[in-house]
């Protein structure tokens, strides 16, 4: 029965992957499309802050874009022959990887902190799953989901490490014993769980702060349980104190890098009320969310109704922690968004954070109820059903790419590229004309992106030798490919 269990719930996480894996590389394929996506794919940084990059302290997502690349390049188009669609695969892979990881730590964490049965904890999941792609509400360009990013890169530097730090989170609190580092026991999954916390650290301001957030609670915590007991404190905080320098030191680097420097503009002052008001143009589906509100409500009534058993105290701790975890999220990166561009709050993929913070909420409460009263649990594949519903439309989904670029033509435009610059190699050309599409010329294709292409293809093998590229802007390609049509 147990085994029976266990196979049902990895055929389940195995369902969700493939799910995931062709939503990623069919339904919206990530596709390489710009100037900043083949200039990552291949190359490669130190794994230090350096103040001499231009992201000097964005470590893990331009050292996990070009690996996953390169492995796209060696297992994938060998089988598939299109450069193109290696890299959408492998990029797929990668961050469908992600968000599976955070999906089962998910699901432990309800059981262990809500007291959640699995089959409660797992329906639990599934909803806040659904919330990611049914939240907003679906306009006449596409629904920008909760997992939608603005191009390849932005995958790597937003969603994966937000997905990242929040399984991180969730597995140090179903671990506490590995949060003591002072300890002999656990040394080899404490080594682990440092080396990727550096580099969840090391990733993005507007992903790690999320790291340094829990390690704050978790040190308010401490002060409040052993206020006096310095010795005690000092050993327990070691873990926590370490991953708030280490995200302060990772602030001071991409505070005096290139990239901030060049994003130096106005006064907080001055783009605060952008930044506020650009939040603000999410449009909702005002169904889903009255339900996750009734889901808030009834859960924490109930838990506040259970006050006086361990687990609803438990329980309502959890939630308490995540709601004001969420509060805190939507200010830092509001305020973040206003000191680099303000635009960037109506982002989904920037504002990430603030809204999993919410959803854990919600799905949490829903695993508690499921649990408690039975009578919920008829309920909630018909809440399933009509979320799903909503996701129907041949516009539901906007494209992972430059808004107002359109998909299927950033494809072929990209593999023209890469054919014009192999049939220049048959030839033994050094110096090649490249021809770009006209419009765009400053993004997505500016003058630089096609020297990174000719430099990204020569790193991957399928060149051999470096090339000298001069650009011609051919506005037949805009019209031939469709490129900025819908």
């Amino acid at each position: 029965m147990i085994h029976g269990k266990k196979v049902g719930t990895g055929g389940l996480y195995l369902a969700l992957f493939v799910a995931l894996l062709f939503f990623f590389t069919q339904v919206q394929p990530i596709t390489i499309a710009n100037g900043d996506d083949w200039y990552y794919i291949a190359t490669t940084r130190s794994a230090l802050p350096m103040l001499t990059e231009w992201n000097p302290a964005r470590v893990l997502p331009e050292l996990l874009m070009p690996w996953v690349s390169s492995l796209g390049v060696q297992w994938f188009y060998p089988i598939l022959g299109d450069y193109v669609k290696a890299m959408t695969l492998s990029h797929g892979l990668a961050v469908s990887g992600a968000i599976l990881v955070f999906l089962v730590v998910m699901v432990n964490v309800f059981q262990k902190k809500m007291g959640a049965s699995p089959a409660a904890a797992t329906g639990a999941m599934l909803f806040v799953l659904l919330l990611h792609f049914a939240l907003f509400k679906v306009g006449a360009s596409g629904n920008a989901y909760l997992f939608w990013a603005a191009d390849a890169t932005c995958y790597f530097y937003y969603t994966i490490p937000t997905m990242l730090c929040f399984a991180w989170i969730g597995w140090m609190e179903l671990h506490p014993a590995w949060c003591q580092v002072l300890e002999k026991e656990h040394l080899w999954e404490k080594g682990l769980m440092i080396a990727s916390g550096y580099l969840l650290i090391c990733s993005n301001l507007f992903c790690s702060y999320l790291l340094a957030l829990w390690a704050g609670f978790r040190v308010l915590n401490l002060l409040f349980r052993h206020w006096g007991k310095w010795m005690e404190l000092t050993r327990q905080a070691v873990l926590y104190v370490f991953v708030i320098v280490a995200w302060l030191v990772s602030l001071f680097f991409e505070a005096n890098g290139d990239r901030s420097k060049s994003l130096a503009g106005g006064s907080l002052l001055q783009c605060f009320p952008e930044s506020f008001s650009s939040f603000w143009k999410f449009r909702y589906n005002t169904t889903l969310v009255g339900i996750c509100v009734l889901i808030a409500l009834a859960g924490c009534a109930l838990l506040w109704k259970r006050r006086k058993e361990k687990a609803a105290r438990t329980g309502l701790g959890l939630c308490l922690a995540m709601a004001t975890a969420a509060g805190l999220s939507w200010c830092y990166l509001i305020l973040l968004c206003a000191v680099t561009i303000p635009g960037y709050s109506s982002r989904p993929d920037v504002m990430l954070g603030f809204f999993v913070w919410c959803l854990l909420v919600v799905g949490a409460l829903l695993s508690y109820l499921l649990t408690q009263i039975a009578w919920t649990r008829l309920a909630l594949p018909v809440v399933l059903l009509a979320g799903a519903c909503t996701l129907a439309g041949r516009d539901t989904f906007a494209a992972s790419l430059t808004p107002g670029l359109n998909q299927p033509g950033a494809y072929h435009i990209s593999t023209y590229l890469v054919e014009q610059l192999q049939q220049a190699n048959r030839e033994g050309k050094t110096q090649v004309e490249l021809e770009l599409p006209a419009g765009g010329e400053e993004w997505p294709f500016g003058y630089y992106m096609a020297q990174r292409v000719a430099d990204s293809l020569y790193q991957h093998g399928l060149l051999d030798y470096r090339m000298e590229i001069t650009v011609v802007r051919n506005p037949e390609l805009d019209q031939r490919y469709h490129l900025f049509e819908w």
